[in-house]
């Protein structure tokens, strides 16, 4: 049901917490909570890196003037979305 939280490896997405998204540099950097097992004393986490699709957009057609805009990966837009669903059944 969730195979791009599958292709992370993420074999049981129930036990999810919380995640935070946040931009460094050319990266988009995910980390991803567990909730705490029974003797543990740490909360485990998971940290993936996705680069940055930069693009290249006209500002004046006339003039041929270009910005340089950076957009989310595709794939990270794909784990959110099932990062969410994970969290609304969770609830």
């Amino acid at each position: 049901m969730f195979s791009s939280l599958a292709a992370l490896g993420i074999q049981e997405p129930e036990n999810i917490e919380r995640y935070t998204l946040r931009k460094v540099a050319h990266e988009d950097l995910l980390k991803i909570y567990f909730r705490k097992q029974k003797g543990e004393l740490f909360t485990k986490c998971l940290r993936f890196k996705y680069p940055r699709q930069h693009k290249q957009i006209s500002v004046d057609s006339g003039r041929r003037h270009y910005r340089e805009v950076s957009e989310i990966n595709h794939n990270l837009t794909l784990v959110i979305e099932e990062l969410v669903a994970v969290a609304t059944s969770n609830r």
